[in-house]
């Protein structure tokens, strides 16, 4: 990671280094990235049903940085019947946001 070798980590050094291991390669996402998203999204399972109901997962997201406009495009497309989304569609949500090389594809 410390490209330069100074003993330092700069800006673009931990960008460049993310990008290489994390995005945009599943292996590196499931090895690196997964297991951190895995445990926000089971610990936004307040109720622990599986499932993030729209307060939960709201919640998570704001705590996140997401804004309003994204939850709204997000949201709808993992919801189930009743609403609610599947902890595992939130991750595989996660996973491929960060591993599609298509800019802003969360859910797709």
């Amino acid at each position: 990671m410390d490209v330069t070798r100074d003993g330092q980590i700069t800006p673009h050094e931990f960008e460049q280094a993310t990008t290489e291991t994390q995005l945009n390669t599943p292996d590196g996402f499931r090895q690196i990235v997964r297991p951190w998203v895995e445990a926000v999204v089971k610990a936004s399972d307040v109720d622990s049903d599986g499932r993030l109901n729209t307060g939960e997962y709201r919640r998570t997201l704001r705590a996140l940085g997401i804004t309003e406009e994204a939850m709204k495009e997000t949201g709808p497309s993992l919801t189930d019947a009743d609403g609610s989304i599947p902890v595992d569609a939130a991750i595989a949500a996660a996973e491929n946001t960060y591993t599609s090389d298509k800019p802003h594809s969360p859910a797709t």
